[in-house]
């Protein structure tokens, strides 16, 4: 909230995962606040939202809620992945890189 946009409802730009595979959901996720604490919202779609805005599902998260659903889910992934042979992330190899993208 600034002087130019003081009370009401802000919400982030959101961020669209897109599914490797079939069987999985494209997820939009997005940060809202109002009058209280932020929330996180994710909403899951059977095909991309630009061909369908109708969402399947709508989770709205408080932050505590979302940080125990990452605890979660990262045991989950690693309980998942232990037999599998996945590529890793690393962060870049300098810490001047702009971009801060990882690379595999």
């Amino acid at each position: 909230m600034t002087p130019e946009h003081p009370a009401g409802a802000h919400c982030s730009r959101p961020v669209l995962l897109r599914p490797e595979d079939r069987e999985a959901m494209y997820l939009r996720v997005t940060l809202h606040q109002s009058t209280g604490l932020p929330v996180l919202c994710v909403e899951g779609f059977d095909q991309d939202p630009a061909k369908d805005p109708n969402p399947l599902a709508l989770l709205a998260l408080s932050t505590r809620q979302a940080a125990i659903t990452v605890h979660v889910l990262r045991r989950l992934l690693r309980l998942t992945t232990r037999d599998a042979v996945v590529p890793r992330l690393y962060p870049p190899k300098s810490r001047a890189s702009n971009d801060g993208r990882w690379r595999r």
